[in-house]
């Protein structure tokens, strides 16, 4: 795995370097030096490397993508800029969240100016290839967007099911990792089988992902996790964890209670009783259940492809994915 780290670690250097040519020493200073605290804040760089080793996978050469893959990353910071403030999120990564540090007016302008980078970067993608990518990506937006109106809009619903959850989870998040395989895979010159393959091994992650955030959410540490345990389900969203829990009374009776919460030392306490219920019931066994089940469903979408070194950094970059702890 160190060798997969190093390789891994290497791409995020080159697509950091491009990402600052985009955002580095421009002016106003009010309006980047919030993007460039928040880029500098660190991250996963998740979606931009599995676009770098998609188009890799298939060309054995990823510099093509280069300016593609700093695009999703972007796009990515914009959602969660704007999410922090959507949801008052007073942490990002273990640093304060921008609205918090300086403003809301500043973190709106910020994330602004982040979507209009992000099609800049994409747009310096070959240019065979520049009118497809722009309408995947396009599409991607719009449906990161449908996706955070349809997770805003259940916090105030009573009858929010299980398949609607996959459903609002499938556009904001594991619409931009299947968008990130796919645009890889095309600017890779991938035929139309190694696209889907990969596209579909870039939703199946991203399912697991977003799952898995929100198990995290409850029995992670905050020092690990980098934000407030149990702050989603303190804020009233519907998360798997919690739509499973209020299955039945005493599980739905406990989420009720903790989103009423004020006091920090009784919502520890009670997030503790929580965690234990979430065992007991089997909540917490179910849900591990479907992410190893997403997971699972990548992996087998890679099977198709020759045993290179890049597919087996793909592989490790699942199980790493699998394992996390925040």
């Amino acid at each position: 795995m160190k060798k997969t780290d190093h390789e891994v670690k290497s791409l995020i250097r080159e697509m950091d370097k491009t990402i600052q040519r985009y955002i580095a020493k421009r002016k106003p200073i009010t309006l980047y030096g919030p993007v460039q605290y928040f880029f500098d804040g660190g991250g996963k760089r998740l979606r931009a490397v599995l676009l770098l080793l998609s188009s890799q996978l298939i060309s054995r050469n990823y510099k093509k993508s280069i300016h593609a893959a700093a695009a999703v990353e972007i796009l990515h910071n914009f959602s969660l800029v704007h999410d922090d403030i959507m949801d008052q999120d007073d942490l990002r990564r273990g640093r304060a969240t921008i609205h918090k540090k300086w403003n809301t007016n500043i973190a709106i302008l910020s994330g602004d100016v982040l979507a209009a980078i992000a099609f800049k970067a994409l747009n310096q993608s070959p240019e065979k290839h520049i009118q497809k990518l722009v309408e995947i990506f396009s599409e991607g937006f719009i449906g990161l967007c449908e996706g955070q109106a349809l997770d805003k809009e259940f916090e105030s619903r009573s009858d929010v099911r299980e398949a609607d959850y996959l459903k609002m989870i499938s556009q904001k998040t594991a619409l931009l990792f299947s968008l990130s395989a796919q645009m890889g895979a095309i600017l890779g010159g991938a035929r139309k089988s190694q696209e889907k393959a990969l596209k579909e091994f870039g939703y199946y992650l991203g399912m697991a992902f977003q799952i898995q955030d929100d198990l995290l959410d409850i029995i992670s540490d905050e020092k690990i996790l980098g934000k407030n345990i149990g702050s989603d389900l303190a804020a009233g969203k519907k998360t798997y964890i919690s739509i499973l829990a209020s299955e039945k009374d005493q599980g739905r009776g406990m989420v009720n209670i903790f989103q009423s919460l004020t006091d920090e030392d009784i919502r520890k306490k009670t997030l503790d009783e929580f965690r234990r219920y979430l065992i007991s019931s089997g909540v917490q066994a179910r849900t591990q259940k479907m992410i190893d089940k997403y997971f699972q469903s990548a992996l087998n979408r890679l099977q198709g492809f020759k045993n290179t070194k890049t597919k087996q950094t793909l592989i490790q970059l699942a199980h790493h994915m699998w394992k996390r702890e925040n």
